[in-house]
């Protein structure tokens, strides 16, 4: 090998040594330029740059669930890398510049996430079959239970707002229902169904009182209700598409589903008198997949992630979704989240979250 290309091979490797990110916690870059096709009634207030590819797919079977997950005022943003560790954004003192930190401790991929309303505790799901548990205390975050008895890897986790109660899904096809005593987690229910590719998905209401499990590959919906402390399936139900995202509103009578199709990508689903769930709204037509959908606090809006490069904020009107504003982006956008203050986080391009506002009159 000549000495030219010896030097040169050098100085290549030294300068993508010199791109990794430090073990230490280092401030997001921030990009303020706003987008050129800025929406009518959305304005994109802060960019940031994470240095870290965020939400690849690696060692999983299934689209996952939600890729951000956010604390009450959006002070705690977390993020998937696709790797083993979790990507958390925690806004600085002057309110508006955020710190990066890592949650390390997983041996596999990171598969789903999931944070309680004050944004003191962080819930992951691995490939490694288990679950942690992460406490913030004194600005530092430890793990503070490993979650262990899920034979295969763990696709979905939720956690109720004020964090005691938990629902995990698995490719060994059982949902387990965990609750809090004395600051340890222990598993209360295990349900088991014969669904192809196991449960990939779950959700919970805020008050953890219903839970939804869905079988992506299996195209099948599970319906759960919390009573007098014990957690029954109440209500199944069939689809016709695997499903990429679901999420529940606050009360938990109301469902969206996004599916990996593009003629009707998202439904709304309600909770009738009889106990049954069915159908009420959709969204049809559009260009693009849905990534992700999510109610805002109140479950009268919606904001939808798509594959296309924008995420749209859609008004729930009786049986309607009405389109009321996009919010554009140069690429796909992986993950589209309401904060509680009626701000929009959306993570896009595969290492930018974006923080957006409504625009005043």
């Amino acid at each position: 090998m000549s000495t030219f290309l010896r030097i040169s091979i050098f100085a290549l490797s030294s300068i993508v040594c010199s791109m990794s990110l430090s073990s230490s916690e280092p401030p997001v870059q921030e990009d303020s330029e706003k987008s050129q096709q800025e929406s009518s009634q959305w304005v994109l207030k802060k960019r940031m740059k994470t240095g870290v590819g965020l939400f690849n797919s690696c060692c999983r079977d299934t689209d996952g669930t939600e890729q951000l997950a956010l604390a009450n005022s959006g002070w705690c943003i977390v993020a998937m890398t696709g790797g083993s560790d979790v990507l958390v954004l925690e806004r600085k003192q002057d309110g508006e510049s955020f710190c990066m930190k890592k949650l390390k401790g997983h041996s596999g991929c990171v598969s789903s996430i999931a944070i309680n309303g004050e944004g003191s505790q962080i819930v992951t799901g691995s490939d490694d079959t288990t679950a942690k548990v992460w406490s913030r205390d004194r600005g530092r975050w430890t793990c503070r239970q490993t979650l262990s008895g899920h034979t295969e890897k763990i696709l979905s986790v939720s956690c109720s707002e004020d964090g005691d109660r938990l629902v995990t899904g698995s490719s060994d096809k059982t949902l387990k229902f965990w609750e809090c005593s004395g600051n340890r987690f222990s598993c209360r229910l295990t349900e088991q169904h014969d669904c192809y590719g196991g449960i990939s998905l779950v959700a919970l209401n805020k008050a953890g009182t219903r839970s939804v499990g869905v079988s992506s590959l299996g195209k099948k919906v599970y319906f759960f209700n919390l009573c007098n402390n014990h957690w029954s399936l109440e209500h199944s139900a069939n689809v016709d598409c695997m499903v990429k995202s679901i999420a529940l509103n606050r009360q938990g009578d109301s469902l969206l589903l996004a599916y990996r199709r593009i003629a009707v990508p998202v439904e709304l689903w309600r909770q009738k008198e009889d106990g049954n769930w069915l159908c009420e709204a959709s969204i049809e037509n559009q260009s693009n997949q849905a990534c992700s959908a999510m109610f805002n606090q109140e479950g009268n809006q919606i904001v939808v992630g798509f594959d296309g490069g924008a995420a749209r904020v859609y008004d729930v009107q009786d049986d309607q979704l009405v389109f009321t504003g996009a919010l554009p982006h140069k690429k796909y956008v992986t993950s589209a989240v309401f904060n509680d203050d009626g701000t929009i986080v959306t993570a896009s391009g595969g290492n930018n979250v974006n923080i957006w506002n409504k625009r005043q009159d």
